[in-house]
Parts: structure tokens; sequence; C-alpha cells
């Protein structure tokens, strides 16, 4: 099993997990992030540069590439992805 970890920073200024994304025998579980996020995801996509298109959960281990990065900033960080 793969997954990503995505990071919040708290009023404190701690990182804590915001949510988790799996992925098993290549079916991406994209239940634990909040749901405002997995519907775009599903409608949207992301958009991985390195492929020059949108990538949406149902491409498997794209789309955790994708959301690897598509989260830089200070408030929202994605970690890299592990396996377990």
């Amino acid at each position: 099993m793969k997954k990503i970890e995505v990071y919040r920073t708290t009023p404190k200024g701690d990182q804590e997990v915001f949510f988790t994304v799996t992925m098993d025998e290549g079916v991406v579980d994209i239940s634990g992030a909040p749901s405002t996020m997995s519907d775009d995801w599903e409608k949207y996509g992301i958009p991985l540069s390195r492929l020059k298109k949108t990538v949406k959960p149902s491409d498997g281990a794209v789309f955790l590439e994708a959301l690897s990065m598509e989260y830089k900033g200070s408030m929202v960080r994605s970690g890299p992805i592990e396996e377990e």
C-alpha cells in the first residue's frame, strides 16, 4: 500500500496531518480528504506537468504523484509518497 499525508499548519504554527490518501492494488482511496477537495478531484482532477495533462483518482499511481506535488504552501503541504 502507498499513501500520502497532507499536512496543515495549526494556529500555533505546528504541523498536523490534515488528511491521508492511500492506494492499494492500484485503487486510490480519497475518502479521508475533505469532501470539497475529493469532489473537485473526481470532477476536475489535478494537473501533472510531467504528463502535460490533468489526472484523476481513477488514474492510480500518477494521481498520487500529482498530489505529492500539489500542495507546497506554508499552510498546507503534501508529504512524499510512502510505502507501507
